[in-house]
């Protein structure tokens, strides 16, 4: 096999693994977690720590996730064509919830617990990467996310109005880390959440 073959096979995996991507975590990472099932995690002895903390956490970002899709769409859906800061206070506040919620999570695992992770079970060093790649791209949306937001606050605080298309792009924003936020939190749950449960 020539390098160019192996170049682009080697291409095609890495995309494949992309948090916009993939569908799940690759067997390669899957076949090499701790033994424990998702549906035995909340029955076991150790779950009420950092697991449990780690679900709950990761339930708010999702829920508040939901929260700004639906509200937006009750705007898009709405026969008002400009909004005020009445009509978005609510859901601009959500989505900047959102985005220094997520980027407080994925601060304290890039800083403490991947490192952690990486020196008490480094077989699960692949997996840890993965994430540290989904780290990568949510950032980038979680401030695009955040970016807009500010620029929307302005707007209304200078007596401006958003129009419908800007909450629309808004909306497109939500939906796109929405989706990969679900991706990369399960996949997550998957690798960390029996370290907590099952390592000394």
């Amino acid at each position: 096999m020539d390098i160019a073959t192996v170049i682009e096979q080697q291409r095609k995996v890495e995309q494949a693994w992309q948090v916009e991507q993939r569908k799940g975590l690759p067997a390669v990472i899957k076949d090499l977690l701790l033994p424990l099932e998702r549906d035995q995690w909340s029955q076991h002895a150790r779950y009420g720590g950092k697991a449990s903390f780690f679900i709950q956490y990761h339930g708010d970002l999702l829920a508040t996730a939901a929260y700004l899709k639906q509200s937006l769409q009750v705007l898009l859906d709405s026969s008002q064509l400009v909004f005020n800061w009445q009509h978005l206070k609510d859901p601009l506040s959500a989505a900047q919830y959102l985005v220094d919620r997520a980027h407080n999570h994925h601060r304290i695992e890039d800083q403490v617990y991947f490192p952690q992770f990486r020196k008490i079970m480094p077989q699960l060093s692949k997996g840890i990467d993965l994430l540290d790649k989904d780290h990568q791209s949510l950032d980038l949306a979680l401030d695009d996310l955040s970016t807009r937001v500010m620029s929307m606050v302005m707007t209304l605080n200078q007596g401006d109005v958003i129009d419908k298309q800007q909450v629309k792009v808004l909306t497109d924003n939500i939906l796109y880390l929405q989706r990969i936020l679900q991706r990369h939190l399960h996949d997550e749950e998957e690798v960390i959440i029996p370290i907590f449960l099952l390592s000394a």
